[in-house]
């Protein structure tokens, strides 16, 4: 049989050319690239008037915004010049982390097509506290209850008694009224004039 040269045999088939790839190769590797890809930082426009620092930390972003009313974006941590002032709600990029203070990339409020960067406390992604007055306080409640009342002859009276010498043998201690409706059973007579120690005279429930 004559075989003619450049032509091979279909049963045993053609070897591929140097360079060719199976379509199935490129796109698993088409896939297994795009998966790899991270997203890229924007870069900032003012990248160069800002302070990094070899110990600072890189971060991975997350989704976190900004809780603070007002967040001032410096060129350095915790101090430096003023960048930008943002407002809670923002979003962020976090890029690293040095001294208590985060490194960040966000739109500019002034032009959104580009970016700027800088640093702002770490406190601008904590919410405060809130303080509410509770208003004025009930004075009555505050005050104190009077102290027992010392009523000579050995007696200790409780607030609002008072010690009288002549409705018993000896000294006791009545409680103060001004009318018979304040005294247990308010009936009539209840409440009587009486005597202290130092003879003056006082209103008393019998």
């Amino acid at each position: 049989m004559l075989l003619l040269p450049g032509l091979c045999l279909a049963v045993m088939g053609c070897p591929k050319k140097g360079g060719e790839a199976d379509a199935g190769e490129v796109e698993a590797a088409v896939v297994e690239a795009v998966v790899d890809a991270a997203p890229a930082v924007p870069a900032a426009k003012n990248a160069n008037d800002v302070a990094r620092f070899p110990g600072e930390t890189a971060l991975a972003d997350d989704d976190l915004k900004l809780v603070d009313a007002f967040t001032t974006v410096r060129t350095g941590p915790k101090q430096g010049g003023t960048v930008a002032t943002l407002r809670a709600g923002t979003d962020v990029v976090k890029m690293a982390e040095y001294q208590g203070a985060f490194l960040i990339t966000f739109a500019d409020p002034k032009d959104p097509n580009t970016h700027l960067m800088g640093w702002i406390d770490k406190g601008a992604f904590v919410q405060d506290v809130l303080i509410v007055d509770a208003g004025p306080r009930d004075a009555a409640k505050d005050v104190a209850p009077p102290p027992p009342v010392d009523a000579g002859f050995g007696l200790v009276c409780p607030p609002n008694n008072a010690v009288v010498v002549n409705l018993a043998p000896t000294p006791v201690c009545k409680t103060k009224c001004k009318e018979d409706k304040e005294c247990p059973g308010a009936a009539a007579g209840s409440c009587v004039a009486a005597q202290t120690p130092d003879n003056k005279v006082v209103k008393v429930c019998r």
